[in-house]
């Protein structure tokens, strides 16, 4: 969590069911797994906590490996879907409800200041699930700085995700997310985010113009309950910009008010080096567009060469136009100079 990325080791669970004899007398009957998972959220002190929603994390089935998937311990490696979903507010004695269709193994979150995150790995559906916050979280606090500058980068975003260890032998092997905690860096580029529960922690940083070259983050593990953690200096780099033209394939005239946006591209064998996109930018009545904030990502298999960069692919479309996409590369470091790529994109009309 993603945050960062998890994968799955595909396999299958075997599944053993005793005979019984058909003159067997008296055999119960055997119990069904409840429809829908339901638990209990208390306070620190035991007492039920009503209209408090949270939040789940699940693994899926994993996906098909294809053709050639990347081995561990001579088993491919998936990268299962994963499946986030909301929780309804408890009632007036704490008890909530999940809805039955929510199947597999994965977390529970609940973040309800002034108490610390709640985190907790289950397996769904289950029933009188017992999920109580404690009074006192970890903090971690840190510095963003601007790798180029040297200087403090104030007003970024930073988010602090609670990750815990979840290990199915010969399935899964990962780790489930909480709730995101957020907090913006002072001018000085500090930051300071409290009421993280006992678990990993996965760190990522947001600014403007400014891109956080770490996949999926930076991680701290095995933070504990009052601990008080500084880290390492986290380090923004300038962004990429890309801009061109959108132009009409068949006539070269220019195309006012289509799309330009940045989409992920993944490969077992390459690193991606963050999974934020900037947000999309439109045409101007000149078909011009300028696109922001581009994150590079390697496309050596080797985490420390930086000397061949790709970036996250690049798609433009305008109503009544058939979709194109764009991966531009450059020959730079992460902490090179800003880069300005252009590229003029040409969409086909589509058939009327």
């Amino acid at each position: 969590m993603p945050y960062g990325y998890i994968y799955a080791l595909a396999g299958a669970l075997v599944f053993s069911c005793p005979i019984v004899a058909k003159a067997q007398a008296n055999t119960a009957p055997a119990q069904e797994k409840p429809s829908a998972t339901t638990g209990v959220l208390l306070d620190p002190d035991g007492k039920p906590l009503a209209g408090v929603s949270g939040k789940g994390f699940l693994f899926s089935e994993p996906t098909n490996p294809g053709k050639n998937p990347p081995m561990v311990n001579g088993k491919p490696m998936v990268q299962p879907v994963q499946q986030l979903f909301s929780i309804k507010p408890t009632d007036e004695n704490g008890r909530f409800t999940i809805d039955g269709r929510a199947k597999g193994v994965g977390s529970i979150s609940y973040n309800y200041p002034p108490y610390a995150t709640a985190l907790v790995n289950v397996e769904l559906p289950a029933q009188d699930i017992k999920v109580q916050l404690q009074k006192t979280g970890a903090t971690v606090k840190g510095l963003v700085k601007n790798a180029t500058t040297g200087q403090p980068a104030a007003g970024a975003h930073v988010v602090a995700t609670p990750a815990r260890p979840l290990e199915v032998p010969g399935i899964i092997n990962g780790s489930t997310m909480g709730e995101m905690l957020h907090t913006e860096t002072a001018a000085d580029g500090s930051f300071s985010i409290d009421r993280l529960p006992e678990a990993n922690c996965l760190i990522d940083v947001r600014a403007d113009g400014l891109v956080f070259i770490n996949s999926p983050g930076h991680s701290e593990k095995d933070l504990k309950a009052g601990e008080v953690r500084n880290i390492p200096d986290l380090l923004v780099y300038p962004g990429h910009t890309l801009t061109g033209r959108i132009l009409d394939k068949t006539t070269g005239q220019p195309v006012p008010g289509g799309e330009v946006k940045v989409g992920l591209g993944f490969s077992g064998a390459q690193t991606i080096a963050g999974t934020k996109s900037p947000r999309p930018t439109y045409t101007d009545e000149s078909g011009v567009y300028t696109l922001t904030g581009m994150q590079p990502w390697k496309s050596s298999p080797d985490a420390a060469s930086q000397d061949k960069l790709k970036f996250m692919f690049v798609t433009a479309s305008a109503p009544g136009y058939g979709q194109v996409r764009y991966t531009p590369e450059a020959d730079r470091s992460f902490d090179s100079d800003n880069l300005t790529i252009h590229h003029d994109f040409e969409l086909p009309p589509l058939s009327r």
